[in-house]
């Protein structure tokens, strides 16, 4: 048995081999001439209208000019000494990044939501927006507001999120005169309407002696 299974096994091995014979060992790579997708031309340049939060201290850098206000201008000379303008761009120091790039409104706008809703997105909170912008090399001085302001009209967070399980208002403590001298009250129904039209009950129960009061009701009216 065993030299007809070592048989078999060489006689297999033997015609792999012979059936392997007439193809190539080479490697072939082939050269796409033209591309297989077709890529979007997308514009991130945008322009800010108007001025900007950044436009007294640009000012001040590029001509030297600053505000008639004397305490104005002692803010905004305080201010220049964290910010750099290279090639036209102004920067802000960094001591833990490297240099960041200060953005006006509408790429403020442009930053957030592509952080938030962009192709590589989660949908995070505004802590983790901002912290990513750092990340990428932003800044601006309202930074957590603006975020906290655009993630709340994402229309994806408002239908995906956790619906919130706390009380709306605060919750206010009742003291009692004595152990277990409370009442509970709750309403019960709607149920099947009754003569005069009445569907609910407002039961009250005296947490000592557990007797329990109701009355039938047509509505129920906030107040």
């Amino acid at each position: 048995k065993y030299r007809g299974a070592r048989t078999r096994k060489q006689t297999l091995s033997v015609k792999s081999r012979q059936q392997a014979s007439h193809t190539s060992k080479q490697v072939l790579v082939e050269v796409l001439e033209t591309k297989s997708i077709t890529g979007k031309e997308v514009t991130t340049v945008i322009e800010e209208e108007g001025p900007t939060w950044m436009t007294k201290l640009v000012n001040y850098m590029k001509e030297g000019t600053l505000p008639a206000d004397e305490n104005e201008a002692r803010k905004i000379r305080l201010k220049a000494r964290q910010y750099e303008l290279m090639d036209g761009i102004f920067y802000k120091r960094s001591f833990l990044t490297l240099w960041l790039r200060c953005v006006g409104p509408l790429q403020v706008e442009y930053v957030i939501k592509e952080i938030h809703e962009g192709s590589c997105s989660m949908h995070t909170g505004p802590r983790s927006v901002v912290a990513k912008a750092i990340r990428l090399g932003y800044f601006w001085p309202t930074m957590h507001r603006d975020a906290q302001d655009i993630i709340r009209k994402c229309n994806d967070c408002q239908v995906h999120r956790p619906v919130a399980r706390h009380p709306q208002q605060h919750l206010t403590p009742i003291t009692a005169l004595w152990p277990f001298y409370k009442w509970g009250i709750d309403i019960a129904g709607p149920f099947p309407e009754g003569p005069r039209k009445v569907k609910f009950l407002i039961v009250a129960m005296d947490y000592f002696t557990k007797w329990i009061e109701a009355k039938a009701v047509a509505m129920i009216t906030g107040g």
